[in-house]
C-alpha cells in the first residue's frame, strides 16, 4: 500500500527475514500482519503461517531478480508502525486480527520527501539485485474508505493522492530507468466520465479499468 511497505518487501526478500511478532491471532487463527487479506480466515498453526510467509518472499525474491520492469501503484501514505522495530503494516493492528497496544503502535502519514526518499532507496536496492530492471510507478484512482488523522476523509484523500503523485513525478523525472503511467488521471481527470467509478465511487469500473489498459498497452 505504501512505498516504505515496497522497500521492506525487498529487503525482506532479500534478507529471507521471517518475524514472529508479525503473525496476529484472532479467535485462535494466525494471520500475516503482511498479507491480511490473503488468508481472510486464517491459518491453523504459527508454523504454517511463516511457511507461507516464506514461500512467498521466495518467489518475490526470484521475481525481483528477474523482472525486466516493476510496475508498482502507489496507494496510500497513512500506515501503521511497530514503535520498536520500525516495520509498517498495511492495516491497524487489532482491526483484523490482533490488539492494538498504544505503548507498541503508531500511526505514520508519510509526507513527500518521505515517500521519495522510500522510492529512491527501493530503487537503488533494486539494482544491486537486478541492475537491467526499470521501475513503472502509477498511482491508484481509489480514493480512502476511512482516515486516521483529524482531517475528513476526503481531504485525506486529496493529500495522500497529491503527495504519491508528486513524489512519482520526481522520481520519474530525476531518474532515466523510472517512469510514470497517468492511469490515476485517466481515471479521475475531468475528461473522465461519472461511470468510470462504479455506484460506491470508490472502485474504478470495467469500462475504466478497459480504457487504462487499452492506453497502456
Amino acid at each position: 500500500y505504501t512505498a516504505r511497505q515496497l522497500l521492506q518487501l525487498i529487503r525482506d526478500g532479500e534478507q529471507g527475514e521471517i518475524r514472529p511478532e508479525d503473525f496476529w491471532r484472532r479467535d485462535g487463527r494466525y494471520f500475516d500482519a503482511m498479507r491480511p487479506g490473503v488468508e481472510p480466515d486464517g491459518l491453523d498453526s504459527l508454523d504454517e503461517a511463516m511457511a507461507m510467509r516464506a514461500q512467498h518472499l521466495a518467489h518475490v525474491r526470484d521475481l525481483f531478480r528477474s523482472a525486466d520492469i516493476l510496475i508498482f501503484t502507489l496507494g496510500l501514505t497513512e500506515a501503521w508502525m511497530n514503535r520498536q522495530s520500525g516495520i509498517i503494516y498495511p492495516t491497524c493492528p487489532g482491526v483484523i486480527a490482533g490488539e492494538f497496544d498504544d505503548d507498541r503502535h503508531q500511526f505514520v502519514n508519510f509526507g513527500f520527501e518521505d515517500v521519495l526518499q522510500d522510492l529512491m532507496e527501493a530503487r537503488s536496492l533494486l539494482k544491486t539485485i537486478n541492475p537491467a530492471i526499470r521501475m513503472l510507478l502509477t498511482v491508484s484512482p481509489v480514493p480512502l474508505v476511512a482516515t486516521a488523522t483529524a482531517e475528513h476523509v476526503l481531504t485525506a484523500t486529496v493529500y495522500s493522492k497529491s503527495v504519491l503523485r508528486v513524489a512519482a513525478a520526481e522520481a520519474a523525472a530525476n531518474l532515466a530507468d523510472v517512469h510514470y503511467f497517468p492511469a490515476y488521471e485517466l481515471v479521475t481527470g475531468p475528461q473522465a466520465p461519472e461511470r468510470f467509478f462504479q455506484d460506491d465511487r470508490r472502485e474504478p469500473s470495467d469500462e475504466a479499468i478497459a480504457t487504462v489498459m487499452d492506453a497502456f498497452l
